[in-house]
């Protein structure tokens, strides 16, 4: 069975269609790179000292996490929350040096993919710390409450 199907055909010049990125992103993004750099290193630097903080309070309330009542479970709470605000300060960080690194490749080939992977580095930052943001109002607005309803 003969077809007489010639699949339709693009006006489109091809070489209007350039992944190059233009000056203008490239000075814009080109002057964030040292600060998003600097900025995840600082909260590298917060992370650690966040995990050394949950260390001492591994070690020093032990006896505590035995005690009855709310003060173990408290400890304990205080840990955990500890523990996963660290990990999650050290996630940003790592988003923001890997989208200081992603500028740098970009500054260097002027390629559009390693923009789409400089975007997508800030964005997973962003996202992170959104969802760390919200968590910690939420948190504030709990305790609030729960400092009200204690009051005598």
């Amino acid at each position: 069975m003969n077809s007489n199907y010639t699949p339709p055909q693009s006006d489109v010049v091809a070489e209007n269609l350039s992944r190059e990125v233009s000056n203008s992103v490239l000075a814009s993004l080109g002057s964030t790179k040292p600060w998003a750099l600097f900025i995840g290193i600082v909260i590298i630097l917060v992370s650690l000292l966040t995990f050394i903080r949950l260390f001492s309070m591994m070690v020093l309330p032990v006896k505590m996490l035995a005690l009855p009542g709310s003060i173990g479970s408290l400890v304990f709470v205080m840990m955990l929350m500890t523990g996963l605000f660290g990990i999650s300060l050290m996630l940003m960080g790592i988003y923001l040096i890997k989208y200081s690194s992603s500028i740098g490749r970009l500054l260097v080939s002027r390629d559009a993919g390693d923009l789409d992977s400089s975007i997508l580095a800030q964005k997973k930052f962003w996202t992170l710390a959104g969802i760390v943001t919200l968590v910690a109002v939420i948190l504030v607005v709990i305790l609030i409450i729960l400092a009200i309803s204690n009051t005598p």
